[in-house]
């Protein structure tokens, strides 16, 4: 009999009580964190926004017991273990100094940062501070993306010289009028996405890339919309990204 378990679902933690505290009331978090969460069955202690009376509506529709006025409410409430960052990548670095400072464990939305430096700085903040966090690339939890690698590390699919990501999306975003100012767009808040899917289907880093990216005729925004990215890997596989 072929075997059949692609392994493609995530395996979940033994312990779904830890507290998690909810920093950011933005549309991703209402469309898709806190429906996750309450389908795993995790625990939802807090939650905190610049903006209290967004942050007051998410936890009235999420049934989330305390709207903390501060950040500094936030990670001090003991019954917070966990906290979310959700919010744009430019407010990462000092968001995660304080949750590392206040020994929580994180989840941080992508991208990281928006440059390597602070990148490398935010990772040595947590390394430092000793606590566990993680990135929000979660299309490499999907169950499609689980099962190939399942596929790929069985054999089952031969020798891998080519991984493509053909995306043909009319992306919203005049929905983040704050991203559209942003210098580069698509490679850091949607592509992303494949780029650490691919990752993680290879298993290993690319030695070299190249990258174009444009927009679409008198769209308004200042960053590419569109991207074609070609990675290499060792020997000869290959791996490609376009987006339009």
């Amino acid at each position: 009999m072929p075997d059949t378990d692609l392994q493609h679902l995530p395996v979940m933690p033994g312990n779904r009580h830890r507290g998690i505290g909810i920093c950011g009331a933005g549309s991703i978090v209402n469309a898709a964190h806190l429906p996750a969460y309450r389908k795993a069955g995790f625990r939802i202690s807090a939650i905190f926004d610049l903006d209290g009376e967004k942050a007051a509506r998410t936890a009235a529709a999420f049934e989330i017991p305390r709207v903390c006025a501060t950040l500094e409410e936030l990670i001090a409430d003991r019954e917070v273990d966990i906290v979310d960052i959700a919010v744009p990548a430019a407010q990462n670095l000092r968001l995660v100094e304080a949750v590392a400072g206040a020994g929580k464990d994180m989840l941080i939305q992508k991208p990281l940062a928006e440059d390597l430096e602070t990148a490398r700085r935010t990772v040595e903040l947590i390394e430092r501070a000793g606590v566990a966090a993680a990135v929000n690339h979660q299309m490499r939890w999907e169950p499609g993306v689980r099962a190939t690698r399942t596929l790929i590390e069985r054999g089952d699919l031969g020798e891998i010289f080519n991984i493509a990501f053909l995306v043909f999306v009319d992306t919203p975003w005049h929905m983040w009028e704050w991203l559209k100012r942003k210098a580069t767009i698509d490679v850091l808040y949607h592509s992303i996405h494949y780029l650490d899917a691919i990752r993680f289907l290879c298993d290993e880093e690319p030695e070299w890339l190249f990258c174009g990216g444009a927009t679409r005729p008198h769209y308004d925004a200042e960053g590419e919309t569109r991207l074609c990215l070609h990675l290499g890997f060792s020997g000869e596989l290959r791996a490609t990204i376009l987006t339009n």
